[in-house]
């Protein structure tokens, strides 16, 4: 199996992706004795490659989209398996993620606690408020 007929065209080296935005991982390989395309990011295996023949040609196209969750670099590492022989043909590139991140779980629930404490106290207070009225208007009708 000759080497470098395996081509990504997306994402580029070096390309910028948004903190959990999908972006595209596509390309092509030769279809000789070709078994399937395998994409991992960071190491981790990806779900299924849509493989589609490109019309009179002795390739095929790949296609599927990734995410990644937090920034910085990452790799993305395309691999078409060739049998019976195993002989595999790998590509990796490097990407960048940027961007913010929405608030953390931890986070939220601080917010969420904070919010709680604060209602609490607005209840407690108008409560008190509202059992002053109620003995000032007893004592009034008692007088």
């Amino acid at each position: 199996m000759p080497v470098n007929l395996l081509f990504v065209a997306s994402p580029r080296p070096n390309e910028v992706v948004g903190i959990n935005e999908p972006f595209i991982i596509s390309g092509s390989a030769p279809i000789n004795n070709l078994d399937e395309v395998t994409v991992q990011i960071d190491n981790v295996p990806h779900w299924p490659v849509i493989v589609t023949l490109i019309p009179h040609s002795n390739r095929v196209m790949f296609n599927t989209w990734g995410t990644v969750t937090v920034a910085g670099p990452h790799t993305v590492t395309v691999t078409a398996v060739y049998a019976p022989h195993g002989a595999n043909e790998t590509q990796t590139v490097a990407i960048e993620a940027q961007g913010e991140i929405e608030a953390t779980a931890t986070e939220a629930q601080g917010e969420i606690e904070a919010t709680v404490t604060e209602a609490q106290g607005e209840v407690e207070a108008t409560a008190t408020e509202a059992q002053g009225e109620i003995e000032a208007t007893a004592k009034a009708a008692t007088a």
